[in-house]
């Protein structure tokens, strides 16, 4: 009698879920399914040496180009390789869209993620303060698998970003050695005020020693492995005094490149054979 009752009972609750996703088609809302925490399992073991927790798993329906979708998010805890205490959350919409797996892993990191803050507090604050700062101006973490170019090394690597091999170690990750664990790079802008004193030449001259010697700290404690890129340029459309419109730094593992092309272009290459 309790062996039928079960199956009545899950005969019912299929029945339920079915009628659910019916009156979904009916509404127009796209429904995603998988079950990505079960499906990503080892590479969530992966990216956080089995040392991680489960903290919610929410159903939510969200708006994309017009069109309604029903999915769900998971918040999963961790610590990163301070010790502190960081939050991953990632959803189910799809592995073959832009939003899948892999690209969320890519957008967690970049660019407003605990990594940007660091540097922005405690190198970009400190040896900017005092500068009249225009806007705008900003410091990103930009991780660059996020471009999508069809049979080339960055669409392997997104590939193997939803793998346990590929994955990255986000619970290894610190300030300090993400260029080592992630083909990352910063992004600073120095996006001046206008400046209406007697010596524009020096006050420019003194900026840029303030940002080599930003760039030095920082490659101090990166030992020596910093990727960068920085520039400095005034918020309106002013030229510099030297007729540029701009001065840029470039780094690439601790030592300053000069580059003419996309600069994650060769930041990525930069990692060729240790990454994919």
């Amino acid at each position: 009698m309790r062996k039928k009752l079960a199956i009545i009972l899950m005969l019912v609750l299929i029945l339920f879920v079915a009628s659910a996703c019916d009156i979904d088609r009916i509404r127009g809302i796209q429904v995603f399914n998988m079950d990505y925490l079960e499906k990503y399992e080892d590479v969530l073991n992966a990216m956080f040496e089995y040392e991680w927790t489960l903290l919610s798993a929410e159903e939510s329906v969200q708006t994309f180009k017009d069109r309604p979708q029903r999915l769900t998010a998971w918040t999963i805890e961790y610590h990163d390789g301070n010790g502190d205490v960081r939050h991953f959350v990632f959803n189910n919409r799809s592995d073959g869209h832009i939003f899948g797996f892999p690209y969320q892993v890519v957008w967690y990191l970049t660019p407003t993620s605990h990594i940007s803050d660091y540097y922005k507090e405690h190198f970009f604050a400190a040896y900017m303060e005092g500068i009249p700062l225009g806007r705008p101006g900003f410091v990103y973490v930009n991780m660059v698998s996020v471009h999508h170019v069809p049979g080339s090394p960055t669409q392997e690597y997104r590939r193997l970003l939803g793998t346990p091999e590929g994955a990255v170690r986000l619970s290894q990750i610190t300030p300090a050695n993400v260029f080592d664990m992630a083909p990352v790079f910063l992004w600073f802008r120095v996006s001046l005020g206008e400046y209406d004193g007697p010596d524009r030449q020096g006050f420019e001259e003194d900026v840029k020693r303030r940002v080599e010697a930003m760039i030095e700290s920082m490659n101090q404690y990166t030992n020596n492995r910093l990727t960068a890129r920085i520039t400095l340029s005034y918020c309106e459309r002013i030229y510099l005094h030297d007729g540029s419109r701009e001065h840029v730094w470039y780094y690439i593992q601790g030592e300053r490149v000069f580059i003419e092309g996309r600069f994650s272009a060769y930041v990525f290459e930069s990692h060729r054979g240790v990454f994919w």
